[in-house]
């Protein structure tokens, strides 16, 4: 069991204490399968997956042969869980009591609501009243929603045909939204994620950088140290994943100083803390870019990474990252159209699940890319420990 803390000091925030006494040394993981399947579409042409919980249980988006719907897929089964014909959803996070939000909105009407919904409760707007003018116009999105309820989004306020975005964070699907400070008109602050004690994790635009939010305030996350060789410190970024010790995951961009384009490089990113320096994660050795979405308690990360395809130039390919593995890529299923086998022009995993202990089975979501329509994929992981061969160093845990 990993103990947990939780101290501010100055203006960073520690998270994670050592864990207790264990087999933390002498052995590394191994991956013995990985297989990847499409979950299909509610009877149109394309879907993605956004969000597994430790039940195996996945939401995200589909087509149906109108509009575009939230699905919950349990039990080998995609449902449309969004309810109206004239109502196009897109569920974006899952805990494990089975609690969905998203965002949906109207036939007709451009401006998005975020939503709860449960096997009670048929999707429900979280109510997003603009808290300086009631009388403004308001919209929201929900992104994540831990297993204590309490939901990461960001909220819109419209000033004439321009929208504020602010971070926010609801405490429970009944209540106000709550802005995650400071916000600064006209605002561009968005929460990705939420781990089980609250921390979110987002993206300060106006700042321009990475940031964290601890009981509502926001503290900025270090810039990581340039990769060699040759590129300027990460400045900007964003980051998207936190697991219960606080490890976040994200991306930064990078300046090449020894490239004549000048062309800036997007590289996932890794924070072993809301205090630490960052480093950037393996790129695959014929790719440039990267961006990691999520980690679990065991540090896998999941995201993408780019490869330089004969013919095709760089195309994204979903991939796993560990320290005992560096950087892995995760297999791309066939789409049949007729009798041809089509392959995807970029696949992306947007979130991980727990390691199962009893099976060592890993689940990553995402979407794959053929001829130019995304179909949602889950990517089912087993691994192992291997024992440490003689002389060999112990992993850094």
């Amino acid at each position: 069991m990993l103990k947990k803390c939780f101290v501010l000091c100055g203006t960073a925030l520690f998270i994670g204490c050592n864990a207790e006494a264990g087999p933390s040394i002498g052995w590394k993981y191994s991956i013995v399968d990985m297989s990847a399947r499409q979950l299909g579409t509610l009877g149109g042409a394309e879907s993605e997956a956004r969000d597994i919980n430790d039940h195996g249980e996945i939401v995200g988006w589909a087509d149906n042969t109108v509009t575009r719907r939230a699905f919950l897929y349990r039990a080998g089964a995609m449902e449309d869980i969004t309810y109206g014909d004239l109502l196009s959803a897109e569920a974006n996070g899952i805990n494990n009591s089975t609690q969905i939000v998203g965002v949906y909105k109207l036939e007709g009407f451009d401006r998005p609501h975020a939503f709860y919904y449960d096997d009670t409760h048929p999707i429900e707007p979280l109510d997003e009243t603009n808290l300086a003018d009631p009388e403004l116009p308001t919209a929201s999105r929900a992104y994540a929603i831990n297993d204590s309820g309490v939901i990461a989004g960001q909220r819109m306020v419209a000033w004439g045909n321009l929208y504020s975005i602010f971070a926010a964070t609801w405490h429970d699907y009944g209540k106000q939204p709550e802005d995650l400070m400071p916000n600064h008109p006209p605002g561009g602050t968005y929460a990705h994620n939420i781990n089980a004690a609250g921390v979110i994790v987002g993206t300060d635009t106006v700042i321009d950088g990475t940031y964290y939010w601890w009981e509502g305030v926001e503290y900025a996350l270090k810039a990581a140290w340039a990769p060699a060789p040759g590129h300027f410190l990460g400045l900007s970024g964003g980051s998207y994943g936190i697991n219960t010790a606080g490890k976040i995951v994200g991306e930064q961009l990078f300046f090449p100083t020894d490239d004549s384009t000048g062309k800036p490089l997007l590289r996932a990113t890794f924070w072993s803390g809301g205090s630490a320096r960052p480093f950037g994660l393996d790129i695959f050795s014929d790719g440039q870019n990267s961006h990691a979405n999520e980690i679990n308690d065991d540090d896998f990360v999941v995201g993408w990474g780019d490869r330089d395809i004969p013919n095709k130039g760089l195309q994204h390919r979903a991939a796993l990252w560990h320290s005992d593995l560096g950087i892995v890529e995760l297999p791309a299923p066939a789409f049949y159209s007729g009798r041809t086998a089509v392959m995807p022009s970029s696949c992306e995993a947007s979130a991980v699940n727990q390691l199962n202990p009893a099976n060592g089975l890993i689940q990553a979501v995402g979407f794959c890319v053929y001829d130019g329509k995304s179909k949602a994929i889950l990517w089912n992981i087993l691994v192992t420990k291997v024992a440490l061969t003689p002389g060999e160093p112990a992993p850094v845990r």
